[in-house]
């Protein structure tokens, strides 16, 4: 049941007055204006004051007329968004309610003054707790004038790159702007694109607040805010959908929904990637290969900011190399491969190599290959995989000297297992004539080069087969050299 205030004049004139402390003036802030003319069906009323420890403020509003059904016509402050009735065009009373707090009145000569406008109220008095002072008003309501079917938006800039300088480019048609008008925005954190935290925001029409930024950082997440307009009161947003460069985003899954012609706000985080260098900047093929470690860190913190599982990179080296970001460093990244000596080969593994390879496959060498990330030379973690796969050019040239000579009429092929997530899987790889070995991945772990003796007739296709590298694959050229110890010593810094 709907608590509507009690049109009754002078209905505290005779109840007795309490001790309190008198109050020369109240101040109180509506949404509606006395003698206003607003369009629309339901109402969000509102009442506020700075004073909250003396006094609250209600509202209510009712048809102008005689035998109102408070439950089925009016709709008050306290009334649920989703329990009001709808408001049919025609003139209603708006009633202000102030209930004083235990321990205060008013003065004899106190001043009331709505929306910095000094009123008079209908009435005052009463019991502390109860009802302390009411001012009744008409306003006309009308229906809507236009409805706007959708918000479309193109041009927006929202791909962003490190380094970028903070711009806006949206645009609405010129039709639609007889209608309503945008204002981009770009803020730091969600909060801030509300006005709320400890945020800043920068907007097109230049009310930002905050401190001001011009340039987006590398690793960090932006919010992306358009606000919307209503070129006259009598217009309303008939959808709750936005069109931005084409891609449509439902308002009503996201927080901060605006109501009608007050504006509506699309809150759209973008996470500005990350730029990963190669320490020798002329080599195109270390660029190539960063270019990957920079779309999976990228990928990687923007899935954490969605609270979406993260791929290829733990939390603890994301943490690290957020943190490395937001000091400034730049990251650089390095693929270190060891061989891996047989007795030091883990369990697992050696029994996958004889439960995946064939009678006829023979192990040439075990491998452990890693892609880590790097600032300031310190290891942060390891990408265990990458967004594509890269070519691995291995130096197995000593190992394969060791081998015995290949048959007369038999050809040497080799492939690669690779143990990653608990899967083992057979790739294909080429032997090439320098006696290094060729195989591609984009996941890193365990390795083991297998070979085998066939004869020349039937390798014809598979020659053809195993040469074959994808079109998007990045050719990384990765030498092994062994010390006496078989641990791998080089590693180069790839982009």
């Amino acid at each position: 049941m709907k608590k509507i205030l009690v049109f009754i004049i002078g209905l505290f004139a005779f109840m007795p007055f309490v001790s309190a402390v008198d109050l020369d003036e109240i101040r109180v802030n509506i949404d509606l204006v006395p003698g206003g003319t607003y369009y629309g069906d339901n109402y969000s009323l509102s009442g506020s004051t700075t004073e909250i420890a003396k006094y609250s403020v209600n509202t209510t509003i009712c048809p102008d007329k005689e035998n109102i059904d408070y439950d089925k016509e009016c709709n008050s402050s306290k009334t649920p968004f989703e329990n009001m009735n709808n408001l049919k065009p025609g003139k209603y009373k708006v009633g202000i309610g102030v209930d004083f707090k235990e321990g205060y009145d008013v003065s004899n000569n106190f001043k009331w003054i709505v929306n910095g406008t000094e009123i008079t109220p209908s009435q005052c008095g009463g019991a502390p707790g109860s009802i302390g002072c009411e001012r009744f008003f008409t306003i006309d309501l009308k229906d809507w004038e236009y409805e706007i079917p959708i918000v479309s938006v193109t041009g927006a800039t929202i791909d962003l790159k490190a380094g970028d300088k903070v711009k806006f480019t949206g645009k609405i048609s010129d039709e639609d702007s007889k209608y309503y008008s945008i204002v981009e925005g770009w803020c730091t954190d969600e909060d801030a694109s509300f006005g709320q935290g400890k945020g800043s925001c920068v907007k097109s029409n230049g009310k930002g607040y905050g401190k001001e930024f011009t340039t987006f950082e590398a690793g960090k997440t932006y919010y992306y805010v358009i606000e919307f307009y209503t070129v006259k009161d009598s217009y309303k947003f008939g959808s709750q959908d936005v069109v931005i460069n084409g891609k449509k985003y439902s308002i009503a899954n996201v927080s901060g929904m605006g109501d009608y012609n007050f504006g509506q706000w699309l809150p759209m985080s973008v996470t500005v990637a990350p730029e990963v260098k190669p320490v020798d900047s002329a080599d195109v093929v270390d660029k190539a290969a960063a270019e990957e470690s920079t779309k999976t860190i990228a990928a990687a913190i923007k899935a954490a900011t969605e609270n979406k599982p993260v791929k290829g990179i733990s939390d603890e080296t994301l943490n690290r190399i957020k943190s490395a970001l937001n000091d400034g460093l730049t990251l650089t990244s390095a693929v270190k491969t060891e061989n891996v000596k047989e007795n030091e080969v883990k369990e697992e593994v050696k029994q996958g190599v004889e439960e995946k390879k064939s009678a006829d496959q023979k192990v040439l060498g075990y491998f452990d290959v890693q892609v880590q990330v790097l600032a300031n030379n310190n290891v942060l973690g390891n990408i265990t995989e990458l967004q594509n796969a890269i070519t691995l050019i291995l130096d197995t040239r000593e190992m394969v000297k060791s081998l015995p000579t290949v048959p007369k009429g038999k050809t040497r092929i080799v492939s690669v297992l690779r143990f990653h997530n608990g899967k083992v899987d057979e790739l294909p790889a080429t032997l090439n004539e320098d006696g290094t070995t060729t195989t591609s991945s984009s996941d890193f772990s365990d390795y083991v080069v297998v070979y085998k003796d066939v004869d020349e007739v039937k390798t014809n296709n598979a020659k053809t087969n195993n040469a074959k590298t994808g079109d998007n694959i990045i050719t990384y050229i990765v030498l092994f050299i062994v010390s006496l110890c078989g641990t791998i010593l080089i590693k180069k810094e790839v982009r």
